[in-house]
């Protein structure tokens, strides 16, 4: 224990001299939970005082990875990779990824996916909140989803231009296997089910754009398909052509299916090349080990170097196998090759088959530069030990895995959501408890261990992303001190139900004069981010009871957390329960 004592000690000192403005902060956030948790039930036991100290360790050991992170996000080596891949998708195209919440479904090890290039989303099983089934009409769209907002601007923002939305039903997705068995069809793990409804949100994702086409110039969609193995890395694509066959229909996609479908060259995966001794040689030659943990800049560089020159303008000798095997698949399923997109008729587009042979080809140099073709992949066991609500981030990190949870939607989704990573989480803990660290989770600081640390408070890290503030403007914003205010909030006033941005803003500024002398764009920015952290926190604490009883307890810890575009923690909200 002594040992813990120590590195827990050099974690905080380090923390201090690293981030002395949030050191200060998180000090100052602590004592006030400490003194309301002890005030509630009175004073603190010796179990719940060493909870609080693992808590806020663990909370500056997040925020120090993160940071660690967000200073790769400006090396050289990563503006480099980001040129590459746009060059690699051309000028007027580009890509967006929906998928998991699955910690293991990091866009970086999936296909060497760049920070600030396109976009991810990542939701329970990869939903789309904002498309469902119609009555009377084939699909329903919700006008006030974000998400349908977003396709919506970059459908208007890219106009004349191309967008490949791409849609991942991993396998063993834990959310769709639950799914599944409330419907009673356990065959294949919910991987049948998961890609209908993937068939479903492109119907969406195709009525979304003809809707704004009738009145205004727009970009064209092209919605499609892959299905990620977080078990081994690899990616399988064309499964959404036998969904309606008779062997699917009655067993779903089994191992025996896929085997044969592959068999039948009806679909495509990352083991066709990998095991081809052709494709292996050229591989061996041109892809180099990475570590995207430790050297995340120069491993996604290493990687789209290399992607770029087997690719070599489309006449890339591993390119062209990718393409004419994914040609032939769909044309050995009954499907045609055109120039326009047509689901409903199985035609596919020429331009949707070169860019799903560039994602196949993004797999194959990510899979093989992580772990060659050898089948023991690193990221196949779930390790996650957080929660994050947030748009995006830039893993795999060194250190703190977590379930990130995309957080710009309805929070009763956002919560259901959340709500299934929280057991998850505690799960991990407890299969590492009874199996001293063979299976899923330890403590990462090496304080707690058996019930102590399974019954410790599980962190979420609420987030909210304030793009383009300038160093000098984060150090004003840092100067106004909110703590005070926001710790005043009381928590059982259901009027707070009511409050609007509008109110929030009113708050602020009466509490505070200095934002009088914010800039209006800087101080718009502010209020913005205080409000959408503000606006979860409340729907925990006057909304969802289940939230507010964990936190009233102890059971969980929420830390409101104001971040740059890299992801670093700038500012920690106080919005103490």
């Amino acid at each position: 224990m002594h040992e813990d004592r120590t590195h827990i000690t050099e974690l905080s000192q380090q923390f201090e001299q690293r981030k002395p403005f949030l050191s200060h902060q998180l000090n100052e956030m602590f004592a006030i939970q400490k003194a309301l948790f002890g005030d509630r039930f009175g004073g603190l036991s010796h179990e719940k005082e060493r909870q609080f100290a693992w808590a806020k360790a663990f909370v500056q050991k997040f925020i120090l990875v993160r940071a660690d992170r967000a200073n790769d996000i400006n090396k050289s080596e990563l503006y480099q990779a980001r040129e590459l891949a746009a060059a690699l998708f051309g000028s007027e195209n580009h890509h967006f990824v929906l998928g998991c919440m699955d910690g293991r479904n990091i866009p970086a090890v999936v296909m060497s996916h760049p920070a600030h290039v396109g976009g991810t989303a990542r939701t329970q099983g990869g939903e789309f909140f904002g498309i469902s089934d119609g009555i009377g009409a084939d699909v329903r769209i919700q006008p006030d989803s974000y998400l349908v907002g977003r396709v919506q601007a970059l459908l208007r923002n890219k106009r004349g231009e191309k967008i490949f939305y791409s849609l991942d039903s991993h396998k063993g997705c834990a959310a769709r296997g639950l799914a599944s068995k409330v419907k009673g069809m356990v065959y294949d793990g919910g991987l049948r089910d998961d890609i209908l409804r993937k068939i479903q949100i492109a119907r969406g994702l195709n009525k979304i754009r003809q809707d704004l086409d009738q009145q205004e110039v727009v970009a064209e969609i092209y919605p499609q398909f892959f299905s990620f193995d977080p078990h081994d890395g690899s990616m399988t694509m064309g499964l959404e052509m036998h969904l309606d066959t008779d062997t699917v229909g009655k067993k779903g996609f089994t191992p025996e299916v896929l085997e044969q479908l592959s068999k039948e060259g009806k679909i495509v995966t990352t083991w066709d090349f990998l095991f081809d001794p052709q494709v292996q040689s050229i591989l061996e030659q041109q892809v180099q080990p990475v570590d995207f943990r430790n050297q995340y800049a120069e491993s996604m560089l290493s990687n789209w170097t290399a992607i770029t020159n087997l690719y070599a303008g489309g006449n890339g000798e591993v390119f062209q196998r990718i393409y004419d095997s994914l040609y032939q698949a769909y044309q050995n399923s009954g499907w045609q090759v055109g120039e326009a997109e047509d689901l409903e008729n199985k035609v596919i587009s020429e331009n949707g088959l070169i860019h799903k042979a560039k994602i196949m080809l993004k797999n194959i140099v990510t899979r093989w530069s992580i772990a060659q073709d050898h089948h023991v992949w690193p990221f196949d066991v779930h390790n996650e030990q957080a929660i994050v609500l947030t748009e995006g981030g830039y893993g795999p990190f060194t250190e703190i895995s977590v379930f990130s949870i995309f957080s710009k939607e309805d929070n009763d989704l956002l919560m259901d959501d959340t709500r299934l990573a929280l057991g998850l989480v505690r799960d991990f803990r407890r299969r590492g408890a009874e199996t001293q660290g063979a299976e899923g989770i330890s403590d990462p600081l090496g304080m707690l261990e058996g019930d102590e640390f399974i019954e410790a408070p599980i962190l979420i890290m609420n987030k909210a992303i304030m793009r383009n503030i300038p160093d000098e403007a984060w150090e004003h914003l840092q100067n106004i001190d909110l703590t005070s205010l926001l710790t005043s909030i009381d928590w059982d006033d259901f009027k707070l139900r009511e409050w609007t941005r509008a109110d929030v803003e009113k708050h602020l500024r009466d509490g505070n004069g200095n934002l009088a002398s914010t800039h209006y764009d800087i101080a718009v920015s502010y209020i913005d981010g205080v409000y959408e952290l503000f606006d979860r926190m409340r729907h925990m604490m006057l909304v969802d009871n289940q939230f507010r009883e964990m936190l009233i307890h102890g059971n969980i810890m929420v830390m409101n957390l104001m971040v740059d575009a890299d992801r670093r923690a700038r500012i920690l909200l106080p919005l103490t329960v």
